[in-house]
């Protein structure tokens, strides 16, 4: 079974032949999905207490999940990425969402 830093070490890799410079710093942005408003924007508050900014998407159409997406400025490597998904992970559930992934966004 493959852990969760092996899997994101091998996006990375992936990432970096494609031609992504992971040596500068770029905009990660992990999200996660709610179910309702009230568990999405209780999970903001709980992101926002530990001074990290997130932002509530509203869903387009009635009945599908609530996403809020965390974007951080940081130099990806699989480590960091790893521990912060994990943290924002374990937050999410406590306000009963999920991980929806990441992704990565060069400055341009």
């Amino acid at each position: 079974m493959t852990t969760l830093l092996e899997e994101n070490t091998a996006i990375l890799q992936d990432l970096a032949a494609d031609g992504f410079d992971l040596t500068r710093p770029a905009a990660v942005e992990f999200t996660h999905v709610f179910s309702d408003e009230a568990n999405a924007e209780a999970f903001l508050q709980a992101i926002e207490a530990e001074d990290f900014e997130a932002d509530i998407l509203e869903p387009e159409d009635e009945g599908e999940p609530w996403d809020v997406a965390i974007t951080l400025e940081i130099v990806p490597t699989a480590e960091t990425i790893t521990e912060l998904e994990q943290r924002f992970t374990t937050l999410a559930r406590q306000h009963s969402g999920e991980p929806s992934g990441w992704g990565l966004y060069e400055e341009e």
